[in-house]
This record gives structure tokens, C-alpha cells and sequence, in this order.
């Protein structure tokens, strides 16, 4: 029932995009062609299926949280005056304590208000014009250049029956749909255990539940990277890492659409 329900869901949503295919996803404000080309004012992404756009003005795009400075270990944003460090040193208190064994982390985007708001009918309502923009401002803003596109990405699964009971696994689709528009092949883990949802535990419950939480066939290509909605403490993307490189990777990165804030920002 829940999967006939996200398919029905994503009709309507496509439906909608078509019917409102030149206002803008937040307010709704409609977008005049651009000067000379014939191209709209503000971010446009192409959704799937079919050629519908999901559209941003200008105004809405600008008032989006950017993580303009991550932490180079976990991607956490930092102070802008700690950011002025020498790379290699621009590392929050843990990471200094603690690194992760991730080789590059990209967290682009900051995990409150409107952000937010997108991660969260894109994972419990599978809302497709929300997921298509948040792929698209990922890519703009982590700017994936051809010396850092892995060979494989590998989505941060799911337990199947949770992805049952959503009616998708939002980390596969993620790794999917950046695949496509990357041009890399994707490779598929599965999750041993259905513990209870990340948000309902505690940094020290959530590192301590993902030991042995997931599988991965051997034989992964050198450079592969993980895939998620949303990175909190790290310890669910480090867990995983540890499983690929089991499996035959030597270089983990971390990709999420978004980091969630320390609590100076919130």
C-alpha cells in the first residue's frame, strides 16, 4: 500500500509541476524569461520523467542556507574566522579529537528552515520536485569537478522494510538520480538491522548502533562515494565506509545533501 500510494503521489506531483512549470517552487512568484536566450530568470532542474522544470527565483535561491564552511573532516559548518585556517587545518573540536576515516566529505547545504523543509517531504512524502532541487543545488554547490567523480556511488540504504513501508529508499534513489546526471555507475548495499530512526537517538547511541549495520558485495572499485540526505553525527556514513573498504575500496568520500548545524547556529 505505501508503495502504490509514493507512485500515485509522484503522478500528482509531476501533474502539479506541469500545471505551475513557470512559478517558483517556494513563492510561487512567476519567472520571466531570461534577456536574449529565452531561458528563466533563477535555477532550473530538469525533473524526471518527463520535461518538467522545478524553477527557483533569484530571492528564494539567496535566502537558502549554503555550508560555506564545512569542516574538511565531517563537513560540519565551522565559524568563517576558523575557516581562514590553512587547508588541511580548517578541522572542528571532534575531528581534531576523532577524524572520520572519509577522504573528502561534500555537505553543501545546512539542515534547517528551508532546507529542511525540502529533505523532509522529499523523505517521508517522496516528494519529487524537492528531491530534483536539492540534487541540483547539491551538484552546483559541492561543484564535482572530474578529479573528484568516484568510479561508483553507493546510496546509504534503507532496512527493507522500512523502505516498504515509505514506499522507497530515498539514499538509492539519491545515488541513482546523481549517477545519471554524473554519468557513474552505481553500486547497491543493503542494511542488516532496522533500528530505530536516526532522529530518535543520541550521538552516542547512534555510533554505537551502527557497528555491523551493513553489507556490501566485495570487488568495489578504488574510489567510491557514499550517499546521503542528511549527515548528523557521521557515524551511520563512517560504518559504511568501513564496509567498502572490506569489500575493496581504498578511497571513501562522504557526499550528503545536507549537514545538520552545531548548536552555536541553530
Amino acid at each position: 500500500m505505501a508503495k502504490l500510494s509514493t507512485c500515485v503521489i509522484g503522478k500528482v506531483d509531476h501533474g502539479v509541476a506541469k500545471l505551475m512549470a513557470d512559478r517558483c517552487l517556494f513563492c510561487l512568484a512567476t519567472l520571466a524569461p531570461g534577456p536574449g536566450s529565452g531561458s528563466r530568470s533563477g535555477l532550473a532542474v530538469i525533473a524526471a520523467p518527463g520535461p518538467v522544470s522545478v524553477l527557483l527565483c533569484d530571492p528564494c535561491r539567496r535566502g537558502l542556507d549554503l555550508n560555506r564552511c564545512p569542516c574538511e573532516g565531517c563537513g560540519e559548518p565551522l565559524p568563517e574566522h576558523r575557516w581562514r585556517r590553512p587547508a588541511g587545518e580548517r578541522l572542528c573540536g571532534r575531528c581534531l579529537v576523532e577524524p572520520f576515516s572519509f577522504h573528502e566529505v561534500r555537505t553543501p547545504l545546512i539542515y534547517r528552515d528551508e532546507i529542511r523543509r525540502l529533505v523532509q517531504r522529499f523523505k517521508a512524502e517522496a516528494h519529487l520536485p524537492s528531491a530534483q532541487l536539492l540534487v541540483a543545488l547539491f551538484l552546483e554547490a559541492s561543484l564535482v569537478g572530474e578529479n573528484g567523480v568516484p568510479d561508483a556511488l553507493i546510496g546509504v540504504p534503507r532496512h527493507p522494510a522500512r523502505a516498504r513501508r515509505f514506499g522507497f529508499d530515498q539514499g538509492q534513489w539519491l545515488a541513482c538520480e546523481l549517477g545519471r546526471r554524473l554519468g557513474v555507475p552505481v553500486r547497491r548495499a543493503w542494511r542488516r538491522r532496522d533500528d530505530r530512526p536516526q532522529h530518535e537517538l543520541g550521538s552516542r547511541a547512534r555510533r554505537r548502533i551502527a557497528s555491523g549495520m551493513f553489507g556490501i558485495a566485495s570487488g568495489l572499485p578504488r574510489h567510491v562515494a557514499l550517499v546521503d540526505d542528511v549527515m548528523t553525527t557521521g557515524a551511520t556514513l563512517e560504518r559504511l565506509a568501513q564496509a567498502c573498504r572490506r569489500a575493496g575500496a581504498r578511497r571513501v568520500d562522504a557526499w550528503a545533501l545536507a549537514r545538520t548545524p552545531p548548536p552555536w547556529l541553530c
